[in-house]
Order: structure tokens, then sequence, then C-alpha cells
């Protein structure tokens, strides 16, 4: 029996995604280069703040 990722594989073996899937990867890709500035933002103040 195959997987539902196998069923949604396109010719090349890649996967399909939906419209409403590519949409949430990209406001996770979003949040996510959001959180490495503001880990960034927050290394910089840390870095001033220790000795």
């Amino acid at each position: 029996m195959r997987d539902a990722r196998d069923q949604r594989a396109d010719d090349k073996g890649e996967l399909v995604l939906t419209e409403q899937e590519r949409v949430l990867l990209a406001e996770i890709a979003a949040m996510a280069e959001r959180l490495r500035g503001e880990l960034e933002e927050i290394r910089a103040e840390m870095a001033e703040i220790r000795p």
C-alpha cells in the first residue's frame, strides 16, 4: 500500500503541495526569519551586557 505522500508526488518524485500548504510553508518561513532576526538582536544585546 502506498503512502499518502507517495500518491502526491509528481513524475519526478517530488512532493506536490496544495496552495494552502504552500501558503502555510511561506508563513512558517517568514516567522522563522523574523525569529532569526530577533535572536541576532538578543545576542547583540547580550554581548553588550556581558564583559
